[in-house]
């Protein structure tokens, strides 16, 4: 896991130096600002995930919930774009012991709270390029598909607090687990522009990332933390 990124930027020189070498006629460097919106599935596949599905009335898309974006990018050529960018998504849930209940019958309940923000570096590829017959005279195309992948760091935390069973005694108690750390994470996508000007287009974009990580002492003796998702994004690009 911790060669990917490495592997990523070997990649993306080589993929970057292919594309340039490809075509004698290069578009003029481009910069542009990206912003989207959109909403984000964690995969959930590890043994917490698991084990607070047996345990609670739990599900890994319950954490369904919004993500936010922005990214800078350049166009390297006609074909391809290189993009730099952050996101943030938080996704929580309350969920209650399937098997206990307290002294009065009443359900024992804890919230449970995802945060995921990557920083990552991408390239985008325009298979049919995104000037009309490649060259910038012509102007841009209205519809633009793209695909990609990149890689990059994941910084994310996950808690769980509220009312707890000691199962050994049956008594309930207040608790506050916590765990966060970085990770490396690698991402595919796909997507399409819709071009209302040369400088401004909107765009669809899905993508699936993947990344997992080491939880800390509060969660001891369980596997690496499966940090990965889908997600379906609509945005703008601003050229400038």
């Amino acid at each position: 896991m911790k060669r990917i990124p490495g592997m990523l930027l070997l990649a993306a020189i080589f993929s970057t130096t292919l594309a340039s070498a490809s075509w004698s006629h290069r578009v003029p460097y481009e910069n542009e600002w990206s912003i989207g919106i959109g909403a984000f599935e964690p995969r959930g596949s590890s043994d917490l995930w698991e084990q607070n599905e047996q345990n609670f009335t739990f599900a890994p898309d319950d954490f369904d919930g919004l993500v936010g974006a922005a990214s800078l990018g350049t166009l390297i050529n006609n074909f391809v774009a290189f993009d730099f960018g952050i996101s943030y998504y938080q996704g929580d849930t309350r969920s209650a012991d399937r098997v206990y209940v307290d002294i009065y019958g009443n359900a024992i309940n804890h919230e449970s709270r995802l945060q995921l923000s990557p920083v990552t570096a991408e390239l985008r590829i325009m298979p049919f390029g995104f000037y009309r017959g490649g060259k910038p005279a012509n102007g841009p195309q209205h519809v633009v598909p793209y695909f990609g992948f990149g890689g990059g760091a994941l910084l994310w935390r996950y808690e769980e607090e509220g009312e707890f069973v000691d199962t050994l005694t049956l008594t309930t108690f207040q608790g506050d687990f916590s765990s966060r750390g970085v990770a490396p994470e690698y991402h595919g996508f796909v997507g399409v522009d819709l071009l209302l000007s040369h400088q401004v287009s909107v765009f669809l974009e899905g993508r699936v990332s993947r990344a997992k990580d080491n939880l800390d002492s509060d969660y001891q003796g369980f596997d690496e933390l499966d940090l990965s998702g889908t997600s379906l994004m609509i945005g703008t690009r601003i050229r400038f």
